[in-house]
C-alpha cells in the first residue's frame, strides 16, 4: 500500500548544490540536489510563529529547468509527498513538485516533466 497526500506549501528558500566530497576513508561521495524550503505553522501551548521544513525535490537541474531562481519568493507549490519506511522508521519522500500561479503554461512543469526534460 502507497501511501502519498498532495500539499499546497508556501516556499520561502529554494537551494541547488551539485558536487563532491571526500570521507574520512577517502571514499568520494557525490551530492545533486534542488531542495525547497517550506513554512510550517509552529504549534503548542508556548509556541508560536512560523518554521521551515526542508524538502528534496529533485536534482540541481530542476532549479534551472523550473527556473527557480526567477520566481519570487515566497511562492505556493503543490507537493505530492509518499511515506516511506525501511521497517524501523519511516520518513517523507516528494514524488510530485509543481509550482503554481505561473503567468504562461510553459512554466508549469512538474518535476516528473523537468526531469523527462532534462534526460
Amino acid at each position: 500500500m502507497t501511501m502519498t497526500a498532495k500539499y499546497t506549501a508556501t516556499i520561502v528558500a529554494v537551494t541547488s548544490s551539485k558536487g563532491d566530497f571526500k570521507d574520512d576513508d577517502g571514499k568520494t561521495i557525490e551530492f545533486d540536489s534542488t531542495k525547497v524550503y517550506v513554512q510550517l505553522d509552529l504549534t503548542g501551548e508556548k509556541s508560536r510563529g512560523t518554521v521551515t521544513q526542508v524538502y528534496k525535490v529533485g536534482k540541481s537541474d530542476l532549479y534551472d529547468i523550473l527556473r527557480l531562481g526567477s520566481i519570487e519568493l515566497p511562492f505556493q507549490a503543490e507537493l505530492e509527498i509518499q511515506k516511506v519506511s525501511n521497517g524501523r522508521e519511516q520518513r517523507e519522500k516528494v514524488v510530485g513538485f509543481q509550482v503554481l500561479n505561473r503567468t504562461r503554461p510553459s512554466d508549469q512543469l512538474t518535476a516528473g516533466q523537468a526531469a523527462a526534460k532534462a534526460a
